[in-house]
This record gives structure tokens, C-alpha cells and sequence, in this order.
């Protein structure tokens, strides 16, 4: 924030957002790749840009982190401790600027103290964290997402009010 209260403007704002999907599949088959990225060399059937290379400049959300796999958790762990990718099949170290968001339906630290998740990681990741109680627990907002969702399907995008009122 400047001295005068305006806000700096975030250029990270104009960068890529990367939507790596769950987490989890993270964890199977070619999950470094998916991550870093590989080179054509050691079986590699192409080079390929990870999610966090194609990410560079702007936001990598990685959704259902509570189902990634201990061995990309250490992965995920030391890029953002060091900034710092590794391409598979390369000695290069690459350098990259990306902003992660994270999400998850299941308390992380709980998964942390039954060893099940990196508490290293957890506490370098939770910086910021944003709790959203389930639907099911603040009934107060079906309604209105109920007429946002209405109003968004019916085509003319207006919102018709007091389609729906439960009783008391």
C-alpha cells in the first residue's frame, strides 16, 4: 500500500491462471512431469511445459490437495520454499514466479498430525487460509444461491426476487 492508501496495482493479475485440477491425480503415473515438466530425453516422448512453467507470471490452483502424495508433497514443498522448478531429464534449474492457491474439503492439519500430509507444507501453504463452512451448515444462503443460479439459467440474467421463501 502506498503512503497516500492507494493500492498498488498487482500485474500478477494479468498473468495466467492455471487450473492444475485435483491435486490427487497429481499423485499417479507422470506426476513429476505434470508438475515440472520433462525434457526429450530419458523416454520422454516429447518436451513438455509443467503446470508450473506454463503458470510463470500468474496463479497455479491446485484443488483436492489433501489427496496429493506424500512424494509430490516434497516436491510441491521445496518449489515453493526455493522458487525453483527441475525439468525431468534436465540438469537446468529453472526459476519461476507463480502464486499457488489451494483447496480442499478436509482439515489438512488433522492429516498432518495422523502423518498423512507434510506439516512443513501445511504451514508454508497456509498463509492465508479462507474457511467456507459447507452448505449444509449455513442454510441462510440456499435461497439466495437459488435465485443467483435461477436468474443465471433463465437466460434474461435478471434476478426474480421471492421465487422461493422457506417457512419459519
Amino acid at each position: 500500500m502506498r503512503e497516500n492508501g492507494a493500492a498498488l496495482e498487482s500485474t500478477r493479475r494479468l498473468g495466467i491462471f492455471d487450473d492444475a485440477g485435483s491435486a490427487g491425480a497429481l499423485g499417479n503415473g507422470d506426476s513429476a512431469v505434470d508438475l515440472d515438466g520433462s525434457l526429450n530425453s530419458g523416454g520422454a516422448v516429447q518436451s513438455r511445459l509443467g503446470r508450473v512453467h506454463v503458470a510463470q507470471g500468474g496463479t497455479l490452483f491446485l484443488d483436492e490437495l489433501g489427496e496429493l502424495a506424500l512424494s509430490m508433497q516434497a516436491k510441491l514443498l521445496r518449489f515453493l520454499q526455493n522458487g525453483e522448478v527441475q525439468r525431468l531429464g534436465s540438469s537446468d534449474v529453472y526459476r519461476v514466479d507463480v502464486r499457488v492457491v489451494c483447496a480442499t474439503n478436509v482439515r489438512l492439519l488433522e492429516l498432518a498430525r495422523a502423518r498423512q500430509f507434510r506439516l512443513d507444507l501445511y504451514y508454508r501453504l497456509a498463509i492465508f487460509p479462507i474457511v467456507i463452512p459447507p452448505l449444509r451448515e449455513r442454510p441462510e444462503d440456499v435461497c439466495a444461491l437459488a435465485e443467483y443460479f435461477l436468474a443465471k439459467l433463465s437466460g434474461d440474467g435478471e434476478c426474480r426476487r421471492n421465487i422461493y421463501r422457506p417457512r419459519p
